[in-house]
C-alpha cells in the first residue's frame, strides 16, 4: 500500500467517524405521547430506555411526562407538556412551548448503571 492510499484511506475513515454521535442520554420515563424528529419527519415514537445523542429533537404532545438523564453528568430532566426539544451534550432546551425543565443530578453509582443498560 503506497502512502497516498493509506492517506486516502485515513481520510475516509475520519469523515466517516465524524458523523458518528455518542449515546449521551436516555429516556428513563415516559408517560403520554412523545417522537424522536429525524428530518422533517416524527419517525420514532419514543419509550422508556431508548438511549439519545446530541441533536436528536423531540417532540411532546399534550400533557407528556419525560424524564431524560444524561451519562456524563448525571443531570436527571424531567419535562412536562406539549412542545419540541433539541437534545444537547449536557443538556435539553426547549426550542418552542412553555417547556421548563425540573433538574436534579443522580449518584455517579446510579448513572453508571443506567449507561450500562441496553436501549429499548
Amino acid at each position: 500500500m503506497t502512502l497516498k492510499e493509506i492517506l486516502l484511506a485515513t481520510t475516509l475513515a475520519c469523515l466517516s467517524l465524524s458523523g458518528w454521535s455518542a449515546e449521551i442520554a436516555m429516556v428513563t420515563a415516559l408517560a403520554g405521547k412523545a417522537s424522536l424528529i429525524v428530518g422533517k419527519k416524527e419517525n420514532t415514537e419514543l419509550r422508556a430506555f431508548i438511549k439519545l445523542r446530541e441533536g436528536d429533537k423531540l417532540s411532546l404532545k399534550g400533557n407528556t411526562r419525560l424524564q431524560i438523564v444524561f451519562f456524563g453528568t448525571g443531570r436527571q430532566e424531567t419535562w412536562q407538556g406539549t412542545g419540541t426539544l433539541d437534545v444537547g451534550d449536557t443538556e435539553t432546551k426547549s426550542l418552542d412551548g412553555d417547556l421548563k425543565a425540573e433538574v436534579k443530578v443522580l449518584p455517579a453509582i446510579l448513572v453508571k448503571q443506567l449507561s450500562k443498560t441496553p436501549s429499548a
